[in-house]
C-alpha cells in the first residue's frame, strides 16, 4: 500500500538538502535579525508557548575556525570542513550566514564564497596565529573587514551562545509625556557575561531604530530616556541590544507600542485607579466630582485593558465648578467582537487647586445589578506619607466560590519592587492564623499586576479571612483588592490604607446591614499594627433603636481578630436595621486598622463598609462622587454623630446630568452619639422623568468639624446590588457660605413647609423673601441655623414655580421649591362591574376613579369632596398616597 505520509517526508528532506547545495543556503539579515527568545506574554513573558509539529530541523551549524577583529569584536566563524560560516558584526547585531568554500595549504586557511549578493574572502594562518576577512554586500562595496593580528586572545570561538534579554518597560500601553524622564529597564544575562549593552527607540512602531545610548557597560539595566519634545505619537516602542565579548548578540522590543504624549494641560494632580472590568455584561462607570469652585480640566488615560479591546490617546473631561459628571468606560474603548470581559485601569490627571478638588470613583456591575464593587482613584501624593513604605488593606475573603483579585499600579515613571504580606485566619483559636509573604514583585515603570490570592489559599492553611499589607516605596504604588464570585453573583472592594497618616483612636464603619429576612452577617476585621497589645471597644448604633451590645477585643501584637455579628441573633423576624461600629482604643491612632463587609447566608450579596476616622481637617462640608438610585435601588446615607450634643445635618444631590438642578433634602436632627438613615429615594419626585437620579452628594453639618462621618449605600430591592461609598473632607464650607433646605421640594397649593438655611458662622440679620405665597419666622436655638414655614398660594392660577431668596450683610443664597398645582383635565368613574358611570361618584357605593391632571400629583394625602343635591356634604377620604395620571 503507497504510504503518503513516508513520501511527503521524503520530499521535504530531499528539499532541504538541495537547498544546503544549491547556493549554500544563503541567509542575510539586517539588525532585525538578532537572535530573540521566544514570544511571551505582556503580563510577564514567561508564558510557553507550544510548538507547531516539525517534519524536519537541519542541525545547528557548528565552526572549529574564527577570525576576530582586535578593535570592534567583528568576527567570522566557518567550519573548515563544510565551508558554513557566520559573519556578525557587534555594533548593531547584523549577522550573515552561508556556505563557501575553504582549502587549506600548510597551516592556511582561505574560505571564499561569490554568489551574486555578495563577496566573501578569509584567510587564516593556524601557525601565525593571524588572519583577515572582508564581506562586500553587495558586491563592490567595503561593507565589512577583520583584522586579526593574534587568534590566541579570541573569546568567540568556546562561547557562541548568546545573552539572554527582556524589557520590563516601556512593554506597551504607556503614556509618556514629552520632556518628561521614563526609566527603561530591562534584564539581561549570559552563560559567561553580558560586555556591553545598546538602547534604541523606535517611532514607526518598530520600522527602524534610533540609538539613544550605546556602550552600556554588562551589569547596567535601566537608563533614564528623557521623551522628546514631539507631536502625540502612538507608534513608540524601545529595543535592548546586549551582547557578550564573544560578540554574541541577543536584542528584544516593547511588546506594543507606547504613547508620546504632548499633555494639552498641565497637571499638577494625579491619581490611580487599579481596577475595572467592562465587556462580558459588566458596565463601569467613572464618577468624577468637582467640589471646588473653579473650573478644572481632568484628563482620563485608559491603559490598555486585558482581552479584545484597545484604548486610544488620553480624554479631556471640563468639569465647572461643583459639578458632576459620570462617564462610561466603554466609550473610551473599542471593543473586539469576542465579547469577552476585559480588565484595566485607568489614570486620572487633573489641574484643580489641590488633589481633593476632583473627587472620582469606578463602579461596577454585571446586567445592572449583579457583582457590583467600587473602585477608587488613589492619590498616592495625599493618601500615602512621604515617609510611609506600607499600606493595609483590612480584610480580604476567599470563600469556596470567591476569589480575591490584588491589584497593584506603579504610578511613577521608574521601577518599584513591592512585597505583600497576606496575614490569614479570624484570630479564634484552633483555626489557622499566621502569615504567608508572596515573592517579590518587581513593576516597571506605569506596569500593572493583578493577583489572584485564591491560587495561594493552601498556602493559608485554607483560611478564608485576612488582610493584606503592601510594601513599596513611598507614594508609588496604587494598590486595591476585589473581592468576586461569578456563581453566587455577588462582589465587593477593600479599599488600601495608610496606618501612618491615621491620627485618632476613634475610628467609624458605617452601613453596617442587618436583615432577619435573609439571614445577613455583618464581619467586621479589626487589625493591630502596633508592636504591644492593645484592647480595643467596639460600639455599635443602629437607625431603629436595636441594641447591639459593645465587644471589647484583645489583640497581641500584628494580630488580628474576625467580629461576626448574626442578624438572627440581634433582629426579630421580619426585623431589619442599618448600623455604624465605633472603635475606640489607647495608644496611637495608626494602632488599629479595620474593615467590614455585610454578606448574606447564601453570600448572594455583599456589601462593604470602609472605615472613615473623622479630624478637624474634614471640616463641616464631607463629600462622595457617587451615589445612585431607583425605582429598585434604595439610596441611603447613614450620618453618624460622634460629638456630644445633637447636630443639624442635609445632604445636597448633585446629578450627572447637567440639567437637572441641584437638590437638597430636608435637614435632619442626629443625637449625640447616634446614627441617622436618611432615605433620598423620596427625592425622586424631584428628578425629571427618563433622567437617572446619580451624581455626587455633598453633606453639610452644623457640629464641630470631626465629629460627623457619613457614607452612602445603594441597595437593590433584590439579593444582589449594594454598592457603598464613604463621605470625605471636601472643601472647607466658608464663613460667608449658605445652603437652604426646604422640608418638602414639591407642595400642593396651600400646604406649608419648612424651609432651614444653614450658615458657615455668619450672623444675621438674614431677611428671606418669596416670589409667591408667604412666610413666617421658625424659632430654632441650634447653631448656624436659621429657618421660616414657607405656605404655598392657593390661588388657581399662582405660579408652578416659587423661589425663596434669603440675604444676609455677607452674602446671599437661593433656592427653587417647585409647586404642583392639581387642574384636572378630566374625570373618569367606574362602579363595581367597572363600567363607567361617565364621571359620578357614589359616596355609598363601591367603585373606583381616575382624576388626569397636567402634573404628578405629589406625594400627599387626596381629599375628595362630594357635591350631594347641590348641597356640600362633608364627606371626606382620605386616600393613601397617590398620583395623579400625567
Amino acid at each position: 500500500m503507497f504510504d503518503t505520509r513516508k513520501m511527503h517526508r521524503r520530499i521535504v528532506v530531499f528539499a532541504v538538502i538541495v537547498a544546503f547545495i544549491v547556493g549554500g543556503l544563503p541567509v542575510s539579515f539586517s539588525s532585525s535579525a538578532i537572535s530573540r527568545k521566544p514570544p511571551r506574554t505582556k503580563a510577564n513573558k514567561m508564558t510557553s508557548v507550544a510548538a507547531a509539529p516539525v517534519l524536519f530541523q537541519a542541525a545547528a551549524p557548528t565552526y572549529d575556525k574564527l577570525i576576530q577583529d582586535d578593535s570592534s569584536n567583528n568576527m567570522l566563524r566557518f567550519n573548515s570542513t563544510t565551508g558554513q560560516y557566520l559573519f556578525s558584526r557587534c555594533s548593531d547585531g547584523f549577522t550573515l550566514t552561508g556556505i563557501g568554500s575553504v582549502t587549506k595549504t600548510g597551516c592556511v586557511y582561505k574560505l571564499t564564497h561569490n554568489p551574486l549578493d555578495r563577496r566573501v574572502l578569509a584567510s587564516l594562518d593556524t601557525c601565525q596565529k593571524k588572519g583577515s576577512a572582508s564581506l562586500q554586500y553587495p558586491p563592490g562595496t567595503s561593507f565589512l573587514s577583520i583584522t586579526d593580528r593574534d587568534t590566541s586572545n579570541d573569546p568567540g570561538l568556546a562561547d557562541s551562545t548568546p545573552p539572554q534579554v527582556s524589557i520590563d518597560s516601556p512593554n506597551g500601553g504607556e503614556f509618556i509625556d514629552t520632556g518628561s524622564t521614563f526609566t527603561i529597564n530591562w534584564n539581561s544575562q549570559d552563560d559567561v557575561a553580558v560586555t556591553s549593552q545598546d538602547v534604541l527607540i523606535s517611532t514607526n512602531g518598530g520600522a527602524t531604530f534610533s540609538t539613544v545610548a550605546a556602550g552600556l557597560t554588562g551589569g547596567v539595566s535601566q537608563y533614564d530616556w528623557i521623551a522628546p519634545a514631539s507631536i502625540d505619537n502612538q507608534a513608540v516602542r524601545a529595543r535592548i541590544i546586549a551582547r557578550d565579548a564573544a560578540c554574541n548578540t541577543s536584542r528584544d522590543d516593547s511588546d506594543s507600542n507606547f504613547t508620546l504624549w504632548n499633555p494639552p494641560a498641565s497637571f499638577s494632580h494625579s491619581a490611580e485607579a487599579p481596577f475595572y472590568l467592562e465587556a462580558g455584561g459588566f458596565n463601569a462607570f467613572i464618577h468624577l466630582c468637582n467640589s471646588s469652585s473653579s473650573a478644572i480640566v481632568a484628563e482620563l488615560a485608559f491603559r490598555p485593558p486585558t482581552g479584545d479591546a484597545t484604548a486610544g490617546l488620553p480624554a479631556q473631561i471640563s468639569l465647572p465648578p461643583s459639578t458632576a459628571r459620570k462617564i462610561k468606560v466603554s466609550d473610551y474603548l473599542t471593543l473586539g467582537p469576542s465579547g469577552e470581559t476585559v480588565e484595566g485601569s485607568i489614570r486620572l490627571r487633573h489641574n484643580g487647586p489641590s488633589d481633593e478638588s476632583v473627587m472620582a470613583m469606578i463602579a461596577v456591575d454585571k446586567f445592572g445589578e449583579e457583582q457590583s464593587f467600587t473602585s477608587p482613584f488613589v492619590y498616592a501624593a495625599s493618601m500615602q506619607s512621604p515617609q510611609s513604605s506600607m499600606q493595609c488593606s483590612p480584610l480580604f475573603y476567599l470563600g469556596d466560590q470567591t476569589h480575591a483579585y490584588l491589584a497593584l499600579q506603579n504610578c511613577r515613571n521608574y521601577p518599584v519592587s513591592v512585597g505583600v504580606k497576606l496575614t490569614y485566619g479570624t484570630g479564634q483559636a484552633a483555626t489557622p492564623n499566621g502569615s504567608y509573604y508572596l515573592p517579590e514583585i518587581k513593576m516597571g515603570g506605569q506596569r500593572r499586576v493583578v493577583i489572584d490570592l485564591a491560587g495561594f489559599k493552601d498556602e493559608l492553611g485554607g483560611a478564608e479571612w485576612g488582610s493584606i499589607a503592601v510594601s513599596a516605596p513611598a507614594q508609588s504604588v496604587a494598590a486595591h483588592t476585589v473581592m468576586k464570585s461569578s456563581e453566587n453573583r455577588l462582589a465587593f472592594s477593600s479599599p488600601f490604607l495608610d496606618p501612618s497618616l491615621s491620627s485618632s483612636t476613634t475610628k467609624v464603619g458605617s452601613a453596617l446591614m442587618f436583615d432577619y429576612d435573609s439571614a445577613i452577617k455583618s464581619c467586621v476585621m479589626i487589625c493591630n499594627m502596633s508592636t504591644e497589645e492593645r484592647v480595643v471597644t467596639a460600639s455599635f448604633e443602629t437607625d431603629n433603636g436595636v441594641v447591639i451590645p459593645s465587644q471589647q477585643i484583645t489583640l497581641a501584637s500584628g494580630a488580628q481578630r474576625l467580629v461576626e455579628l448574626d442578624s438572627r441573633q440581634i433582629l426579630a423576624a421580619g426585623q431589619s436595621a442599618m448600623a455604624d461600629v465605633r472603635l475606640s482604643y489607647s495608644g496611637s491612632g495608626s494602632d488599629i486598622l479595620a474593615g467590614a463587609v455585610s454578606m448574606s447566608a447564601l453570600e448572594s450579596r455583599a456589601i462593604a463598609a470602609r472605615f472613615r476616622e473623622p479630624t478637624a481637617g474634614d471640616g463641616r462640608q464631607l463629600v462622595t462622587p457617587f451615589f445612585r438610585m431607583d425605582a429598585r435601588t434604595k439610596g441611603v446615607v447613614e450620618i453618624a454623630n460622634l460629638g456630644g450634643s445633637a447636630v443639624r445635618a442635609g445632604v445636597s444631590l448633585k446629578f450627572a446630568n447637567a440639567s437637572v438642578p441641584e437638590v437638597t433634602s430636608e435637614l435632619v436632627s442626629v443625637g449625640a452619639g447616634k446614627t441617622y438613615a436618611l432615605d433620598l429615594q423620596e427625592y425622586l419626585d424631584q428628578v425629571p422623568e427618563g433622567v437617572a437620579a446619580e451624581g455626587c452628594l455633598m453633606l453639610l453639618h452644623n457640629g464641630p468639624p470631626g465629629t460627623v462621618t457619613a457614607t452612602f449605600t445603594a441597595i437593590g430591592d433584590g439579593n444582589e446590588r449594594g454598592l457603598e461609598s464613604a463621605f470625605e473632607g471636601g472643601p472647607a464650607f466658608p464663613v460667608t457660605g449658605m445652603m437652604m433646605f426646604p422640608g418638602e421640594g414639591i407642595l400642593q397649593p396651600g400646604e406649608s413647609t419648612p424651609v432651614v438655611l444653614m450658615t458657615g458662622g455668619a450672623t444675621g440679620p438674614f431677611t428671606f423673601g418669596a416670589s409667591d405665597g408667604t412666610i413666617e419666622p421658625l424659632p430654632t436655638s441650634d447653631p448656624d441655623v436659621y429657618g421660616v414655614t414657607y405656605t404655598a398660594d392657593d390661588e388657581e392660577d399662582g405660579p408652578e414655580t416659587v423661589t425663596i431668596t434669603v440675604t444676609s450683610p455677607t452674602g446671599g443664597a437661593s433656592v427653587q421649591v417647585e409647586i404642583q398645582k392639581v387642574k384636572l383635565d378630566e374625570i373618569e368613574a367606574f362602579n363595581a362591574q367597572n363600567a363607567s358611570t361617565e364621571g359620578r361618584l357614589n359616596p355609598d357605593g363601591v367603585g373606583t376613579f381616575r382624576l388626569t391632571g397636567k402634573a404628578a400629583f405629589p406625594e400627599v394625602p387626596l381629599q375628595v369632596r362630594f357635591i350631594k343635591d347641590h348641597e356640600l356634604n362633608n364627606f371626606s377620604n382620605r386616600c393613601e398616597r397617590g398620583r395623579l395620571t400625567q
